[in-house]
């Protein structure tokens, strides 16, 4: 994967040969940019004097969120009235440029960076807003905090293309990004979604700490009741999410991440043109290839002129010289045919004396010994019938297999189309925290045999590799130690209480997706004395989990409000980890939240 430049190449390599001391010129371009924005680079003056103006579609909308600001603190002295038709101007004097190479360099690669900076407005607003959201969240539990504070600011809307715009939102404990962008083509839709999958598996693989992404087709939750935010329906539209969390969202990242993140769409695109660039020029290789391969099969029909051992001369045809001869061959088989006494069948008579009472047996040919084929019009049905229902029953018995029966062995069989369509039975083989569990997949249960006729494993060494990690959707289970931080209150009690309920048992899980564990959410049902439980409602009851707080990335099968009931009854009842001081009450988000806020400070 390329990155592109955050700074402009032209407008640099043109300052930086000016500032090297080369003899001074007339200068009058003007530079176009990515996302429509445009330079102008001139010497209108004298030709020691430089002015550089840009012009962006969107600068309105940047100015409302600092970007006058942002630039008068990067270009300071060199700041001059705005130059007409643009939207910014700095005028650089030639005569008074710093002395060494190291610094003028630099100064061409501010320049340069005009355009980054601008953009880099309501993102560094944005990383403002996140910390004062920060430091009001740290005065309140989950509970008592105001409305305004856990739910964040207002979403910063940056119309920097036509049709496309960047969505920022902070929050006390992340920064959202939203890119909306326009797919034109089928083709860029599928492209599209294959780069994004390369950051997923990218932090799956290695890069733990990068941001989390999300690509999907309908505007996400935090737009909601944003102006101009559309949803065609048709999957013109792509909204492409990063979710920044505080080990992103340090001082000391700021500027690194900002200049990654909006040169996204860019990257975005470029991409997806040249791997069809790449695509397309492979295919005229290939068929250039077959073509030549067809050339050389091409026979020849012109006439040739060839020389005999004494010098005499004759010409020789191709093709049609062979046409000839395959005719006359044909010509003679044919005859031979009708001619020739089958072998097998009759012979010709043997006449002796005392047969002429004997009828003559005639003699037969070749084609009349061969009989004749039934010409009635389900001949041929009756004949390819057989053939064509064996074919559809095996076809058919394999699609059975392949989506019922197939034993799914781990989180990265399961197909796509699986999700929010199929559910996935089995036994539940390990449970290892409150909110999580392994799960052996017997695919038809007991009627194809599991339990009785197929055994499932038992020990960890044949269920290794084998079984695929659930985690139970729409609740939140006491955190256990783990990764050097210590158990929540009630964190084992959650994890026995699950361990009781369900381990050893089968279980029928509603697959929705996978997390960034790897782990398929889902939510997850057991037979308890021939009634259907949801393990994950039985466990809100029991006051041994919360339902899930966080703002995306949630999922709760329609059932949400039905959780939330249990939850608000449970609280009453004052069961499990609703027993302490309210006050001192501490959910698993905060838990978490509070652990990874001070390892991003230790780091």
């Amino acid at each position: 994967m390329l990155l592109l430049d955050y700074q402009n190449a032209l407008i640099q390599s043109v300052l930086t040969e000016r500032f090297s001391g080369a003899p001074p010129v007339h200068i009058d371009q003007t530079v176009s940019d990515f996302d429509g924005v445009t330079f102008h680079i001139s010497t209108p003056e004298v030709k020691t004097k430089i002015l550089l103006s840009i012009q962006i579609r969107c600068f309105k909308d940047l100015a409302k969120y600092g970007a006058e600001q942002v630039l008068q603190r990067e270009y300071g002295q060199y700041v001059v009235p705005v130059e007409p038709g643009y939207d910014f101007s700095v005028l650089v004097d030639l005569e008074s440029l710093p002395e060494s190479k190291e610094e003028r360099d630099a100064l061409a690669m501010q320049f340069a960076l005009l355009k980054r900076h601008a953009m880099a407005a309501p993102f560094e607003e944005a990383y403002q807003e996140h910390y004062t959201l920060k430091e009001e969240a740290s005065k309140f539990s989950s509970e008592d905090a105001p409305k305004g504070v856990m739910e964040g600011g207002e979403v910063k809307a940056i119309h920097y293309r036509e049709e496309e715009a960047i969505y920022i939102k902070a929050s006390h404990d992340r920064v959202t990004v939203i890119f909306s962008t326009i797919f034109r083509e089928e083709t860029d839709r599928v492209y599209g979604k294959v780069f994004i999958q390369e950051f997923v598996d990218a932090r799956r693989r290695a890069i733990q700490n990068a941001p989390q992404v999300l690509f999907r087709n309908d505007p996400p939750l935090e737009l909601q009741g944003v102006p101009g935010v559309r949803d065609t329906g048709s999957g013109e539209i792509g909204y492409v999410t990063f979710v920044l969390f505080p080990r992103h969202l340090t001082p000391q990242k700021m500027a690194s991440v900002i200049s990654h993140i909006q040169t996204f769409r860019d990257n975005f695109h470029y991409h997806i043109k040249a791997s069809k660039a790449y695509i397309h020029s492979r295919m005229r290789k290939r068929t250039a290839d077959f073509l030549q391969v067809l050339r050389r099969a091409r026979p020849e029909n012109e006439e040739k002129e060839r020389k005999t051992a004494s010098g005499r001369t004759f010409k020789t045809s191709g093709q049609p010289h062979i046409s000839a001869c395959r005719s006359k061959l044909s010509t003679v088989d044919l005859l031979v045919a009708n001619t020739m006494v089958w072998p097998f069948r009759a012979s010709a008579p043997d006449k002796r004396a005392g047969d002429d009472d004997q009828p003559t047996k005639r003699p037969v040919s070749w084609p009349d010994s061969l009989g004749t084929r039934d010409s009635s019009p389900l001949a041929a049905a009756k004949e390819w019938a057989p053939v064509v229902g064996f074919s559809l029953v095996g076809l058919a018995a394999l699609q059975l297999y392949a989506n019922y029966l197939r034993r799914i062995p781990g989180a990265a069989y399961v197909r796509p189309n699986f999700f929010r369509n199929r559910s996935l039975f089995g036994r539940v083989t390990s449970v290892g925290d409150g909110d999580n569990f392994h799960l052996f997949h017997t695919p038809g249960g007991r009627a194809v045999g599991w339990g009785w006729l197929r055994k499932v494993p038992e020990t960890r060494k044949e269920l290794k590799g084998r079984t695929i990690p659930i985690r139970i959707a729409a609740i939140d289970a006491p955190e256990g130690a783990h990764f050097g931080n210590p158990a929540q209150p009630y964190s084992d009690e959650a994890l026995q209480w699950l361990r009781k309920y369900i381990l050893n048992r089968n279980v029928r899980a509603y697959i929705y997706k996978t997390d960034q564990y790897q782990r398929i959410v889902a939510t997850v049902y057991v037979r308890r004395f021939l009634l259907r439980k949801n393990v994950g409602l039985e466990m809100i009851k029991s006051g041994l989990a919360t339902v899930y707080e966080a703002k995306s990335g949630s999922e709760f099968g329609g059932l949400k409000e039905r959780y939330e009931r249990a939850e608000a009854k449970a609280k009453r009842k004052r069961k499990g980890m609703w027993a302490g001081d309210p006050k001192t009450f501490e959910s698993p988000r905060e838990y978490k939240t509070k652990w990874a806020s001070q390892q991003d400070k230790a780091q």
